[in-house]
């Protein structure tokens, strides 16, 4: 994943290495919007949370996700970034 927000990339820039997340979300369920929602599901299991409260309560869009095998791109679930689907990588 690569956040929208310039200041947390240059934080997760200067780890070193890069940090891995999944969705602020489970599978199948709605997109959480804002920091009460992600602490009331995830707050027990997490150390930090992160938020842009400039754009917290705004509709959040889900990430773009592709498979490539043996060089072929196919889109699994189209997000914010467009990407056509089933094409050559």
């Amino acid at each position: 994943r690569c956040p929208g927000d310039e200041w947390l990339r240059i934080v997760i820039s200067k780890c070193g290495y890069p940090v891995f997340s999944s969705s602020v979300n489970k599978s199948g369920c709605p997109l959480l919007n804002t920091v009460e929602e992600i602490n009331a599901e995830f707050g027990d299991k997490i150390p930090l949370i992160i938020s842009n409260l400039e754009n917290e309560n705004k509709e959040s869009k889900p990430s773009t996700i592709v498979k490539v095998i043996n060089g072929k791109c196919q889109v699994i679930r189209q997000g914010d970034v467009i990407i056509p689907g089933n094409i050559i990588a």
